[in-house]
């Protein structure tokens, strides 16, 4: 990823997978020399906004160009992030995680902590997903084909069925609160915690 004016993460895409990462200092389009097969890249994501050409669909990974990570963090989010205590949310208040030994749930939380904005995706229905989420604060909305259907809240996590399954999702989540302070366990951070 790359910052732009702001802190703003942006990425370059050609085809269906990432092509280049780097600076700019505002979002427009950018083209690529062609390459093999030519075209050039078909568009470029800054804060989750696509300009360019027929947008396509994106893997989880792929969104986390969106997120703001601690090196970006505001006052405002330090001080959210500070009060947020997520070995302490999985230990006691976590129904998937009961039973779960100590020295996993340490290293658990040493997954991605990210702020995301209100709107942003974080898993699209009927697409890959490769993360699990953890809500330290905010809320998130579930929407299937278009209807919210549930909310999540601190505490609460969402996509461990799909990352598992290596399924479709089943439904959107978004982030429904004016910003949300999420634990990210990625597949591989996820596995190696529970193979030991």
């Amino acid at each position: 990823a790359f910052l732009a004016g702001g802190g703003r993460r942006c990425a370059a895409v050609l085809g269906g997978g990432l092509l280049a990462a780097g600076a700019s200092s505002r979002a427009t389009e950018w083209r690529s020399g062609g390459g093999r097969g030519g075209g050039g890249a078909r568009w470029v994501f800054c804060d989750d906004v696509m300009v360019g050409r027929a947008p396509m669909r994106r893997t989880t990974s792929m969104r986390e160009y969106a997120y703001v990570h601690p090196e970006d963090f505001s006052q405002a989010m330090k001080d959210i992030a500070g009060k947020v205590d997520f070995r302490r949310m999985l230990e006691d208040g976590c129904f998937l995680f009961e039973g779960v030994e100590p020295h996993i749930i340490e290293r658990l939380v040493f997954g991605k902590k990210v702020f995301a904005s209100r709107g942003t995706l974080l898993i699209e229905e009927g697409e890959e997903n490769s993360s699990v989420f953890i809500v330290g604060h905010g809320r998130l909305s579930i929407s299937v084909g278009g209807v919210q259907v549930a909310d999540v809240g601190p505490g609460q996590v969402v996509g461990l069925y799909t990352m598992l399954k290596r399924s479709p999702a089943s439904a959107d989540v978004r982030v429904e609160s004016d910003t949300a302070y999420l634990l990210v366990l990625r597949h591989g951070h996820f596995m190696a915690c529970l193979d030991d």
